[in-house]
């Protein structure tokens, strides 16, 4: 699956279904290794996306009776060179 990309909607539903078989405790160490791993490149991409889609949310604000746009700032530091 590393391969492929998923929409955001597909990554989470399957970290969740991967966090459901590693909950349990009759997986092999093998296969408990290859869902981390898996998970691990799915958090990645998934954080990615995130990045990119809210360097593209944009606010409007009134100024002097107009509206503007500027990029939308949650206070995390980094994210606004990618």
């Amino acid at each position: 699956m590393s391969e492929k990309t998923l929409s955001l909607d597909a990554c989470f539903e399957r970290l969740d279904r991967i966090v459901a078989s590693l909950d349990r405790s009759d997986i092999p160490l093998e296969t408990a290794v290859a869902l981390y791993e898996e998970g691990a490149a799915l958090l990645k991409q998934c954080t990615e996306e995130l990045g990119a889609l809210r360097n593209r949310v944009m606010v409007l604000r009134e100024q002097d009776g107009a509206l503007c746009e500027e990029p939308f700032d949650d206070g995390e530091e980094g994210d606004a060179d990618e």
